[in-house]
């Protein structure tokens, strides 16, 4: 009998802790692709180092001394368009990568964004992320 009970304690509590995981953890994406994109290439200035519409070769025209500090940087900006060399591996950290920044990098905090902005911008990288890995198998011999 005392394990019969026992078993049922166990038995609610993995299920009391799964439901509880499975309320606190965000759907990826959570965000709008599209308003993402718009954030990316306007308000969040992310196109500065990474390129309008994530293309890296497609900066905005800039005051020299930036392009030269980006030039110059120890750690390239990440290439959203090239998967394999980036290194934010889940959604979750994309996410605070963008919220909270790089230390010792041009990477700041986007204070100015709001949760629901990184979002959108985060659901815009994957939808990136997903076009460029699709294109990849479709060339590959």
């Amino acid at each position: 009998m005392t394990r019969l009970i026992a078993g049922a304690l166990i038995a609610g509590m993995i299920t009391a802790a799964t439901l509880l995981a499975a309320s606190c953890a965000k759907e990826w994406p959570p965000g709008n692709a599209r308003k993402g994109q718009e954030v990316f290439n306007g308000k969040g200035y992310c196109l500065s180092c990474h390129g309008k519409d994530a293309y890296i070769n497609k900066r905005p025209q800039q005051p020299p001394q930036i392009d030269r500090m980006i030039k110059e940087l120890a750690k390239p900006p990440a290439n959203f368009r090239k998967p394999s060399t980036l290194q934010s591996k889940t959604n979750e950290v994309l996410f605070l990568d963008i919220k909270e920044g790089h230390p010792f990098t041009v990477m700041f905090p986007k204070t100015f964004l709001t949760d629901q902005e990184i979002d959108d911008v985060v659901a815009y990288l994957l939808e990136i992320r997903d076009e460029v890995s699709l294109a990849e198998k479709v060339h590959q011999p």
